[in-house]
């Protein structure tokens, strides 16, 4: 793999990310309760869920879901439903008042770092969308005439970091974000906007097509 193609990827896996989903406000949630460093685990979670999916891609189960709409349908619906779940959870949840140091854990009741990466996990590998990105994405940047697994490894380290680093960034915004609105409105606004948020992403993942991938 040169280093134009890497530059890239880099580019093009960076603007994938850093777009708003359901690990973006999945993060921007549990800073706000838990702090920011302690949502490391959430990324964790989150990360470990995507080395699972490019592994699932790379051993063919990519190419299997493409190709059998029973078995991508029955994915995507399961996920959505978590996901909708998830947000009606997070817009029922009693307002927690962030510290104002983000690395702190908030005042209140916390989750335990266990709770924290299985949800960061299971929100990671609910989106099959995910799963069929991995197997488009990652051909277009791989050489037949190189090592196929060392390219693998290269685009899967480079996936990861630049994830992690994006998904802590969110992480601050979101703590930043929940306690500029304590000091302007309610302070469950932002249990609001972010549940609201999971709640339409999992509609639309539950209305999503294979063909408009």
């Amino acid at each position: 793999m040169s280093l134009q193609t890497w530059i890239a990827y880099a580019t093009l896996v960076f603007v994938v990310i850093i777009a708003p989903g359901p690990a973006a406000a999945l993060c921007m949630t549990h800073a706000s309760t838990n702090g920011s460093l302690r949502t490391l685990f959430t990324i964790a979670g989150l990360l470990l869920s995507s080395l699972a999916l490019i592994g699932l891609s790379a051993a063919g189960l990519g190419a299997a879901l493409a190709a059998s709409g029973t078995l991508f349908t029955t994915i995507k619906l399961v996920g959505a439903a978590y996901l909708v779940y998830l947000g009606i959870q997070i817009w029922r949840s009693p307002p927690v008042r962030a510290k104002q140091d983000p690395t702190h854990v908030a005042d209140g009741s916390h989750s335990r770092p266990f709770q924290l990466l299985r949800t960061g996990f299971l929100v990671g590998v609910s989106n099959p969308k995910d799963l069929l990105f991995f197997g488009a994405l990652f051909p277009q940047f791989m050489s037949p005439d190189a090592d196929a697994w060392r390219q693998l490894v290269v685009l899967t380290a480079t996936w990861v970091v630049i994830a992690g680093v994006l998904m802590f960034c969110y992480a601050v915004a979101g703590f930043r974000m929940a306690v500029a609105l304590e000091r302007l409105g309610p302070r469950n606004l932002f249990n609001r906007i972010t549940g609201g948020a999971l709640v339409a992403i999992g509609a639309s993942l539950a209305l999503f097509r294979r063909s408009s991938s």
